[in-house]
């Protein structure tokens, strides 16, 4: 039996984020998988290249961001502000 550990709801996005770090010389692409108000998960190419903090722009929000877990082709992140 599953049992969820996150301490808010997460919904469905399935939209383009930019993952922005090096004082925003340095940008990934990204698809926002899930996302609620504590942080989201996020598809990458490739992990080993995101800092462990940066700026997340999706549409016209930005967030800054820790990375909680890291995976195979994604990421977990929750949000600093």
């Amino acid at each position: 039996m599953f049992v969820e550990r996150r301490a808010s709801t997460r919904w469905p996005e399935f939209k383009r984020g930019r993952i922005v770090f090096n004082e925003d010389r340095s940008r990934i692409e990204c698809i926002v998988v899930n996302s609620s108000d504590k942080g989201a998960m996020l598809r990458v190419r490739e992990v080993t290249e995101i800092p462990d903090t940066f700026d997340l722009y999706i549409d016209d929000k930005v967030h800054a961001a820790w990375i909680v877990w890291r995976g195979l082709g994604a990421v977990g992140v929750n949000w600093f502000d």
